[in-house]
């Protein structure tokens, strides 16, 4: 009967303590609620707990992991050590606790610290009025605010699709200025390279291209160009300018 009692008290101290960690902080001062950085001990027969999944995770209602290292051992210690940053969500009665992770139950441990805590007084600053309170007093200015908001974003959709139609007519102006700016016949060469971009923007353009072309090509691929040669593409050009005119109307 007697090795039964001691089977079941060794049983039970395995499952209810199935190891022990200790923290260890640098200062003796703490306040609640501040993130402090602290090593983390954990001896051999203990890493087989789950230590990784402590952060993120608050132990015993008191205790909140913030961050937590790996696990290294130096030369010469028995125990492993991980660098960690808690916070005392509560003041402890005491430097130890009995907690788990998962299905794991251990205990934890701390030196000899103190630990403030944090005073809230007893009328808060907001306490004195509420929001509704605030908007019913002066709620001819919020209404004004919002108006000069609406007016204020409305008007700048505005400018801006304005400044954008400005700037698109120029672009496009300045396109018709040069389709009518050749003054010879390698200026006219050079308008016909450019025609897929002149046609794209003004598609008008499309069928007027090809009488045009009809002539150009009778002499362009030609090794020269007489004057009376030159002088017909010239004329093709300015005949290609007047039957356009029309198309432009409206930029």
């Amino acid at each position: 009967m007697k090795r039964l009692l001691i089977f079941i008290l060794l049983f039970s101290s395995q499952l209810f303590a199935a190891g022990a960690i200790q923290l260890e902080f640098s200062g003796q001062e703490i306040r609640q609620g501040a993130l402090v950085r602290a090593k983390l001990f954990v001896p051999p027969e203990s890493l087989n707990l789950p230590l990784q999944k402590l952060k993120g995770e608050t132990l015993g209602e008191t205790l909140y992991f913030h961050q937590l290292s790996p696990l290294l051992k130096k030369a010469g210690s028995l125990k492993y050590e991980a660098e960690a940053q808690v916070i005392f969500i509560k003041v402890p009665g005491k430097n130890n606790f009995t907690t788990q992770i998962g299905d794991q139950v251990f205990d934890l441990s701390w030196n000899s610290i103190e630990v403030f805590p944090v005073e809230t007084p007893d009328q808060l600053i907001w306490a004195d009025f509420t929001a509704p309170d605030f908007f019913e007093g002066n709620l001819f200015w919020v209404w004004i605010l919002l108006l000069v908001l609406i007016i204020t974003s409305v008007g700048y959709y505005a400018w801006s699709k304005v400044s954008a139609r400005k700037t698109e007519k120029k672009r496009r102006l300045k396109l018709v200025s040069e389709f009518r700016a050749c003054q010879n016949y390698d200026d006219v060469v050079n308008l016909w390279k450019k025609k897929r971009d002149y046609i794209q923007e003004f598609p008008h353009l499309a069928s007027y291209f090809i009488p045009f072309e009809e002539i150009l090509f009778r002499y362009q691929f030609k090794p020269s160009q007489t004057e009376n040669e030159k002088n017909e593409v010239m004329k093709a050009y300015r005949h290609l300018i007047d039957q356009s005119e029309g198309g432009f109307n409206g930029i």
